[in-house]
């Protein structure tokens, strides 16, 4: 029985419908389909619904997503609008800006991005140190602490711009297109570097405060060196591009900023011996200097003169270089003469130092002795006044020998209850 089961089973396993039955059935269910769908004309609702189901599916990501995008922009734009009204952000408002930088250097992703938002903030803080430079509501003190803050916050974004150059010159490779993207960025890091130095300049000069003027300078030299240091990436890659067709860089735009920082040097070797010059006038005239000291003086101010003219040597060299298109060759002789110079800067800033403390010590020592030739003027003034109040007679006053009073006024001023104000002598 299961046998014969089995054998009817394979013989219907070889029944197939007649091509005829086929042909017919697929004929009805196209015809049923167009009838049915294709052919029928959707209602404006179906349209509006199949419009918004694809459209939500492509533009609307998750709701998770959404809300972080959103919140994460408006924290870093309204904070922008608040932290960019004020001149000196403090308290919480500098505690917002770090944050929204620190934000905004995470969504970058890649070093390019990096050096792109470090050069942004970098441009905001040299208007933020012009500013507060120039601003008179600020105490010394205030003013002191917000530029030192502000210059040390500039110098960090142009050593995060150079380092994320560095990081994005090693995943090259033999890409022409990017190491020409590269160069391009090497140079605005370094044209970034001169405009800050620029700035810092006028800062010192619109605040003249010693401390920030410390401050500044090391900032200076830091973002020089740092500029160079690019200078060289552009260079390099400008170099690797040679032969190419199209460079995004080309050798004349990168001789053009080496040029540019050329002239800055000789500017710098100039400005530092005139301060050289200035500094051995005022300490020659000085008579509190021992003969060992002049000599001494001396000896450190013509290593200075003979230091500067072998750096002018050494740029004029690195222009020679530069007119004969030897890029690599002009920006190490830039980099010997930056290191010569920050040799003589140093020994000049060293002479100030020491001439700033002289004259702060003999003001302390001719300070303490007019205040005790004032206190024995006004003593006998006050004897001679009572004398003078008894017997009617206009008193007799001498004055200590090199003691100075304008008599007009030692009568001039009395207090609500007829007593003569006793006015300040001075030596």
């Amino acid at each position: 029985m299961s046998e014969q089961l089995l054998k009817q089973l394979k013989k219907l396993e070889r029944i197939t419908p007649s091509d005829e039955w086929a042909e017919n059935t697929r004929n009805f269910l196209y015809q049923k389909i167009e009838r049915e769908t294709i052919g029928l004309e959707p209602t404006w609702t179906y349209r509006f619904r199949l419009f918004f189901v694809v459209w939500s599916r492509r533009m609307i990501p998750s709701p998770v997503k959404m809300v972080s995008v959103f919140t994460i922009l408006a924290v870093m734009f309204s904070a922008n609008l608040v932290v960019e009204a004020e001149i000196a952000p403090v308290g919480a408002l500098e505690v917002v800006q770090r944050s929204v930088e620190k934000i905004q250097l995470f969504l970058a992703v890649t070093p390019q991005g990096e050096i792109k938002v470090n050069l942004n903030y970098s441009h905001k803080r040299q208007r933020q140190a012009l500013n507060i430079a120039s601003n008179n509501d600020f105490s010394p003190e205030e003013k002191t602490r917000h530029l030192n803050k502000v210059v040390k916050y500039l110098e960090g974004n142009v050593l995060g711009a150079a380092n994320s150059l560095s990081i994005a010159k090693e995943d090259l490779g033999d890409d022409k297109q990017m190491q020409g993207k590269v160069a391009q960025l090497a140079i605005e890091i370094t044209k970034n570097g001169q405009e800050a130095v620029k700035s810092l300049e006028q800062v010192k000069v619109s605040a003249d405060l010693k401390d920030v003027d410390k401050t500044v300078s090391d900032a200076q030299s830091v973002i020089e060196e740092s500029g160079v240091a690019s200078l060289a990436v552009a260079v390099e890659q400008v170099q690797s591009q040679q032969g190419s067709d199209n460079p995004v860089v080309s050798t004349d735009q990168v001789k053009e900023v080496i040029s540019e920082v050329i002239n800055r040097e000789n500017e710098k070797i100039d400005k530092i011996g005139a301060k050289a010059d200035q500094v051995g006038i005022t300490e020659a005239k000085n008579t509190d200097n021992s003969a060992t000291e002049i000599k001494d003086l001396t000896k450190e101010l013509t290593g200075v003169a003979v230091n500067s003219e072998k750096a002018k040597v050494i740029l004029d060299e690195a222009k020679n270089s530069l007119a004969q298109d030897n890029l690599s060759e002009a920006l190490d002789k830039v980099k010997q003469s930056t290191e010569i110079t920050k040799q003589s800067t140093a020994v000049v800033s060293k002479i100030e130092d020491i001439s700033l403390g002289k004259m702060l010590n003999n003001l302390s020592a001719s300070t303490s002795s007019t205040s005790t030739i004032n206190i024995n003027i006004k003593e006998k003034i006050k004897d001679k006044v009572n004398q003078a109040t008894s017997t009617e007679t206009t008193p007799e006053i001498i004055l200590p020998k090199g003691a100075k009073i304008n008599p007009s006024l030692i009568f001039e001023e009395t207090n609500t209850s007829g007593e003569i104000i006793i006015p300040d002598f001075e030596e």
